[in-house]
C-alpha cells in the first residue's frame, strides 16, 4: 500500500480505476489474515492516509473482513465504512462521527460509549450491539436492524430510527437516554408520539 501512494498515485486528484482496484484488492486480502489489533492497525491507517474518507474515498472496503477488530479508542471521524463486516468488533469509545457505516455488519459489535453523532447507519446490522453511554445524536439509523442491542444511556437527540427492526418505540424509550426530536421507528418524531401515546392512555 505504502508503494501505491507513493509510487502509483493512488492520492492523485484522480487516481485511475485500476489503481483504485488494486488498492482495494489487496487491502481485502490481506484483512483476513490478521488479528484484531492489526485489523485496527490498517483501518487507522487507511484513515490517516486519506484513502477511506467519505467525500474522497479511494479504498472501498465493501466486504472487508473486520470481524472482531481492535478499533477501540479510534479517531475515525468521516470515515467510510459501509459495507464492512464489524461483527463483534470492539470500537468502544471511538470517534466515528458522521462515519459512513451503512449496510455494515456491527451484529454484536462493542460500540460503548463510541462517538457516532451524525453517522450513517441505514440498513446496518446491530443486532446484539452495545451502544451504552454511545453518542448518536442525529445519527440516521433508518431500517436498522437494534434486535437485542443494548442502548442504556444512549444519547440519541435528533435521530432517525423510522422502520427501524427489532425494537418498538416504547422499548426504545426505555433504553435511550435522550430522545428529543428523534423520529421514532413507527415514523413520528418523540414528541409526537408522546402526546399520542399519552392521549391513548387517558
Amino acid at each position: 500500500m505504502s508503494l501505491l501512494l507513493s509510487e502509483r498515485g493512488l492520492l492523485d486528484q484522480l487516481p485511475s480505476t485500476q489503481i483504485k482496484a488494486l488498492a482495494r484488492a489487496r487491502t481485502l486480502r490481506v484483512l483476513p489474515k490478521l488479528d484484531s489489533v492489526r485489523k485496527g492497525r490498517v483501518v487507522q491507517f487507511l484513515w490517516e492516509s486519506g484513502l477511506i474518507r467519505n467525500a474522497s474515498a479511494i479504498v472501498d472496503l465493501r466486504g472487508g473482513w473486520l470481524r472482531e477488530a481492535d478499533l477501540s479508542g479510534a479517531n475515525l471521524p468521516n470515515a467510510k465504512l459501509s459495507g464492512a463486516n464489524l461483527s463483534g468488533a470492539n470500537l468502544s469509545g471511538a470517534m466515528l462521527n458522521d462515519a459512513d457505516l451503512s449496510r455494515a455488519d456491527l451484529a454484536d459489535a462493542d460500540l460503548s460509549w463510541a462517538s457516532l453523532i451524525g453517522g450513517n447507519l441505514s440498513n446496518t446490522d446491530l443486532a446484539g450491539a452495545s451502544f451504552i453511554g454511545a453518542s448518536l445524536g442525529d445519527a440516521y439509523l433508518g431500517e436498522a436492524n437494534l434486535r437485542g442491542s443494548y442502548m442504556s444511556g444512549c444519547y440519541m437527540s435528533g435521530a432517525y430510527l423510522e422502520d427501524a427492526k427489532g425494537v418498538t418505540n416504547e422499548e426504545l424509550e426505555q433504553r435511550a437516554y435522550f430522545l428529543d426530536g428523534a423520529t421514532m421507528p413507527n415514523g413520528q418524531k418523540y414528541e409526537e408520539w408522546l402526546k399520542s401515546k399519552g392521549k391513548r392512555e387517558k
